[in-house]
């Protein structure tokens, strides 16, 4: 028997609605995921209370917020 694919639900859309967080202002943000967050954005971030633009200790790497253009 072949094992199935399948996926998980990411309902933070629900959770976070747009505008609320630089986010969606970012270019490196793309259908809930960020290159820093590679195991899911912090709600801290996501939902507008903090501003990413220093580096967190929890991320990957060195992207932080880089408005749209």
């Amino acid at each position: 028997m072949e094992k199935e694919e399948y996926f998980v639900l990411d309902d933070k859309h629900e959770k976070y609605p747009p505008y609320s967080s630089q986010c969606w202002f970012c270019k490196h943000f793309g259908n809930f995921e960020c290159p820093a967050f590679p195991d899911g954005i912090p709600d801290k971030y996501l939902s507008g209370k903090r501003i990413h633009d220093e580096i967190d200790e929890n991320q990957v790497g060195y992207t932080v917020f880089t408005e749209l253009t």
